[in-house]
């Protein structure tokens, strides 16, 4: 009993999530992309978000995510090889405002064309 109410209290935790699915200019998904998540500032005298790094899958599709009630200010990029890449920003995403944003977003991105 006391087991699964630790398991209960942890699965409760806030978290914000930020999915990309990645594809080239004809639609089609791009394996191996890296989405990583950088130059993430401190908030309130804690230390900054540490930065994380995920591939794509075969579907185009790859996340960033940690514990927490709003995204993190920091940027993040999607590359690949041949391909240009692209970046943004957490806060770009929410229009400045992070503390009023929704932290779980689903973006597409579309990667131009071969280098």
């Amino acid at each position: 009993m006391r087991w699964s109410f630790l398991v209960m209290l942890f699965a409760c935790d806030p978290g914000w999530e930020l999915v990309a699915h990645v594809v080239d200019d004809t639609g089609a998904p791009i394996e191996g992309a890296a989405l990583s998540m950088q130059s993430c500032a401190a908030v309130d005298g804690n230390d900054p978000e540490p930065s994380q790094a995920h591939i794509t899958d075969a579907a185009g599709s790859a996340w960033l995510g940690d514990l927490g009630t709003q995204f993190p200010p920091c940027d993040f990029t999607v590359a690949k090889g041949g391909f240009e890449s692209f970046s943004s920003s957490f806060s770009d995403l929410c229009g400045g405002k992070l503390d009023d944003c929704y932290p779980v977003r689903t973006i597409p991105v579309v990667l131009s064309g071969a280098l």
